[in-house]
C-alpha cells in the first residue's frame, strides 16, 4: 500500500530495500532517520507510524520554535547557580554536603565535564566519563549513580538550553546500571552489607564499648538493638524514650522523629521523612537507664548522647574496633546486624521493615534477601524462637548464640546411614567401592584387595 495522500503522514516513507515504514527529516541541520517498525501494507500500519513520529518528535523537541537565550553556559558555569537554587536549599543537609563534595572544582566531575556546554553533554559523554572514573577510582555502579544524580540536578538548571531534549543522565543511568545485572554486579551489591554474624564478635564489641563508658555503650546498643541509623541516634532525646512500667513491659519503645546529619548542629528529617516506633530491648533499656542516672539531664528535651558529635564518633570507632579485634567494620554495619539477625531468626519481614523505617517491604527484601530463610531462597521455613515473658524481638539479639535453628552440618545430599547399610554381599561390595572411590583410591592393587575381601565375606 502506498503512503496515503495526507499531511498526517508527513516525513514517513518506505525505503526501496526495506519492508517497514521509516521516519526521516532534517532538524537544526541534523538529519534524523528512525525505523517505526510498522507495516506499510495497511492503513493501520501508517497510523501507527504517524503516532510513532509524533511521540518521537515530542520527546526529542523536534520542530519546536527555538528561542535564543544567548550563550549556552558550560557545566562549570551552572554548578554555582545550582548551589544557589531553591531546589538545593530544600535538600537534606547530608545531601547538600554530598553534592558540594561531588561537584567540587577538584572532584571527579567538574575537571572532566566542566568545559562542555550543557547541550554538548550527551549520553556517550557521560558513559565515557563513568568508565574513566570506574577504571581509575574503582567505583561501583552505585557510586556512579549517586554522582549522576548530582550531575542531573546541574543540567536541570540549564534545561531551557536543551531544546526540550530529555536529560542525558536518564539513558546514561540505564546503561551504567546494566552492570548490576551481571554476576559481578550482584556480588558487589551483596558485599555492601556486612553484618556481624559471629555472636562472640558482637559480645566483644559490646565489651569494648562498655569499657569506653555508659554513653558510648548505650549509643552502640541503640544501633545494634534498635537498628537506628547513626544520625537518628545522634538526634535522639530523652523525651522520645518510652520506658514502660518496668523491664517486663513490652510497650517500651523509642520514638524516632529526626536525624542529625554529618556535621550538622540541628535535627532534620529522618531518611524516609516519617517518624517510627522501635521496640526497646531489655539490655538497651538498662543501658539508657544507667546513662540517664549518670547524666541527670535537667530537661527531657536534652540530647541522649550530647558528647558524641561526628568528630567524636570518628575518633571513638577505631578504638572500639581495635579493642574488639574487628577491623573494617562501619557504624552502619550495626544496623545491618540488627536487620539480618532478626530475619535469620524468622521474625516476619513486615515487622523488621517497619522497625528499620523502610518505605516498603520491597526495599527490605532487596537489601536483606540473603538472610530470608536459609540460603536466602526462602526454601526452608524458619520458626521464630519463642519469646520469653516481657521480651520483644530485639531481645533475641542478646541470645543469638542460643537461638540455633538447625544443628545439622552434613551435606543434605549425602546418603543417610540407613541407605548405606546393606546385608547382601553384592550391596556390601558396592558400598566398599563407593567408600574407597570417595577417598581417592591410591592404586589399582588396593582396589582389587578390597574387592576380594568383600567377596570372601
Amino acid at each position: 500500500m502506498k503512503r496515503p495522500n495526507s499531511s498526517k503522514y508527513r516525513n514517513l516513507y518506505v525505503p526501496a530495500d526495506r519492508t517497514t515504514i521509516w521516519y526521516a527529516r532534517v532538524d537544526g541541520g541534523r538529519r534524523i532517520r528512525q525505523n517505526t517498525k510498522s507495516s506499510p501494507d495497511t492503513l493501520d500500519g501508517w497510523k501507527e507510524a504517524a503516532l510513532f513520529r509524533d511521540k518521537y518528535e515530542e520527546r526529542k523537541g523536534i520542530g519546536r520554535v527555538r528561542i535564543d537565550y544567548g550563550r549556552v553556559p558550560t557545566f562549570a558555569d551552572l554548578v554555582p547557580r545550582y548551589f544557589e537554587s531553591q531546589k538545593f536549599g530544600q535538600l537534606a543537609v547530608t545531601t547538600q554536603y554530598d553534592h558540594r563534595s561531588q561537584l567540587a572544582d577538584d572532584g571527579p566531575v567538574v575537571p572532566m565535564l566542566g568545559r562542555y556546554r550543557i547541550d554538548e553533554i550527551t549520553v556517550d559523554v557521560l558513559v565515557e566519563w563513568w568508565e574513566k572514573q570506574a577504571r581509575e577510582r574503582a567505583w561501583t555502579v552505585t557510586t556512579g549513580e549517586r554522582y549522576l544524580t548530582a550531575i542531573a540536578q546541574v543540567l536541570k538548571v540549564g534545561r531551557r538550553y536543551l531544546d526540550g531534549r530529555a536529560l542525558p543522565t536518564v539513558e546514561a543511568r540505564e546503561r551504567i546500571g546494566e552492570q548490576k545485572r551481571t554476576a559481578a554486579g550482584r556480588a558487589v551489591a551483596s558485599a555492601e552489607r556486612r553484618p556481624i554474624r559471629d555472636p562472640e564478635a558482637i559480645d566483644a564489641l559490646l565489651a569494648s564499648a562498655r569499657d569506653r563508658g555508659a554513653e558510648v555503650y548505650a549509643f552502640v546498643l541503640t544501633l545494634l538493638d534498635a537498628g537506628l541509623r547513626k544520625g537518628e541516634a545522634r538526634a535522639l532525646r530523652w523525651r522520645a524514650i518510652a520506658w514502660g512500667a518496668d523491664a517486663e513491659d513490652t510497650r517500651r519503645h523509642v520514638l524516632v522523629r529526626g536525624s542529625r546529619s554529618r556535621g550538622a548542629d540541628e535535627d532534620g528529617h529522618t531518611k524516609s521523612g516519617r517518624s517510627r516506633t522501635v521496640a526497646l530491648s531489655r539490655r538497651l533499656r538498662g543501658a539508657l537507664e544507667d546513662l540517664y542516672l549518670e547524666q541527670r539531664p535537667t530537661t527531657l528535651d536534652a540530647l541522649t548522647f550530647p558528647s558524641l558529635d561526628e568528630s567524636e564518633l570518628r575518633r571513638t570507632w577505631p578504638m572500639l574496633l581495635s579493642a574488639a579485634s574487628l577491623p573494617g567494620l562501619m557504624w552502619k554495619d550495626l544496623r545491618d546486624t540488627y536487620g539480618s539477625w532478626l530475619l535469620t531468626l524468622g521474625i516476619p519481614i513486615q515487622y523488621v521493615s517497619r522497625q528499620l523505617g523502610h518505605s516498603s517491604i520491597g526495599i527490605t527484601e532487596k537489601h536483606y534477601a540473603e538472610y530470608l530463610g536459609r540460603g536466602g531462597d526462602g526454601s526452608q521455613y524458619v520458626e521464630p524462637p519463642k519469646l520469653e515473658r516481657g521480651e520483644v524481638p530485639a531481645d533475641l539479639l542478646a541470645r543469638v548464640g542460643d537461638c540455633s535453628q538447625d544443628a545439622h552440618t552434613v551435606d543434605p545430599y549425602t546418603l543417610p546411614d540407613s541407605l548405606q547399610a546393606s546385608e547382601s554381599a553384592s550391596e556390601f561390595s558396592d558400598a566398599v567401592v563407593q567408600k574407597i572411590s570417595c577417598s581417592s583410591v591410591r592404586n589399582t592393587a588396593e582396589w582389587a584387595k578390597s574387592m576380594n575381601s568383600a567377596s570372601s565375606s
